[in-house]
């Protein structure tokens, strides 16, 4: 969650890992598949960007890959998501979820 500061600043109540950037990010479910992009990854959980967010209280197969290495696989539910665009002013479509360690 960020708070905005001032004209040019952000406090994350949770701090991000990795601030400012994204990483493809891919989920599964009985039912569904989907494609995105992570934004604002805690240690707690993350937003993603997709076009097809799943449902809250979804629990999925999160798969992220990270720039060198192996892919980071984590279960995750979701906590809430955003079927609005940005021609809305409501932000892109997309999820934010909670990691299950």
């Amino acid at each position: 969650m960020k708070i905005k500061l001032g004209k040019n600043s952000t406090f994350c109540k949770f701090p991000c890992l990795f601030c400012g950037r994204t990483f493809k990010a891919a989920g599964i479910t009985i039912e569904a598949y989907f494609e995105g992009e992570t934004k604002d990854v805690s240690t707690l959980g993350a937003y993603i960007q997709c076009q097809e967010p799943l449902n809250p209280s979804e629990n999925f197969l999160l798969s992220v890959r990270l720039p060198a290495g192996s892919p980071l696989h984590v279960f995750a539910e979701v906590v809430w998501s955003n079927l609005t665009d940005l021609e809305n002013n409501n932000g892109p479509p997309g999820m934010g979820v909670r990691f299950l360690w």
